[in-house]
């Protein structure tokens, strides 16, 4: 009976340290997860910073798109007037 209990009790010490290494484990894995979602967060902020200075410079195109495009319809608008004063003095 004495030898059982010695028995038993060896296995729960076992039972105990494979428990208290699961523990680590567990915490291992959610410190690395924690982690990895700072990092997640950190590249999509990075992301987010890339995308206002690419819409940034396209709102630059754009102004420079319709600046452009006045100045070709100006520019169309007096050669009409350019022509259509030619053919009358003619």
């Amino acid at each position: 009976m004495f030898n059982y209990v010695n028995e038993l009790n060896g296995e729960m010490e076992l039972l105990q340290e494979q428990i208290q290494q699961i523990h680590a484990g567990i915490e291992q894995f959610q410190s690395q997860g924690v982690e990895m979602e700072e990092k997640r967060k950190e590249i999509l902020r990075g992301l987010e910073k890339e995308l206002t200075v690419i819409q940034d410079g396209g709102a630059g195109y754009d102004a420079r798109y319709a600046s452009a495009t006045k100045v070709l319809d100006q520019l169309n608008s007096g050669e009409a007037k350019y022509r259509g004063e030619t053919l009358n003095s003619a």
